[in-house]
């Protein structure tokens, strides 16, 4: 599953993503069996002043964003993996990691 969402940095205390609601609901409800409560999730965007996009593999525990084209995550993990807020995203949740 790819999804196309937007970055927001949010005042948060843990290094989870959250995912819209209606996209975090369906995959609690469809991989119920193997994600348990949550997954991880590759993230590309395209830095700006650089020639090549970026990408970190992050974790999602289950939570939801307020919106429903957003990937957030905290102040800290965005300056952590240099994204910068409101940046274009694509969002592939993995399903199995070695």
């Amino acid at each position: 599953m790819k999804l196309q969402l937007r970055a927001v940095r949010v005042a948060a205390r843990s290094c989870f993503a959250a995912l819209p609601a209606h996209v975090a609901n369906a995959l609690l409800h469809q991989h119920a069996d193997t994600l348990g409560a949550g997954g991880a999730l590759d993230v590309f965007w395209l830095a700006e002043g650089h020639a090549q996009g970026r990408s970190a593999l992050l974790t999602w525990a289950g939570g939801s964003s307020a919106q429903n084209d957003t990937l957030e995550l905290s102040h800290a993990m965005c300056d952590a993996i240099g994204l910068p807020d409101g940046a274009a995203l694509t969002v592939t949740l993995r399903k199995q990691l070695p």
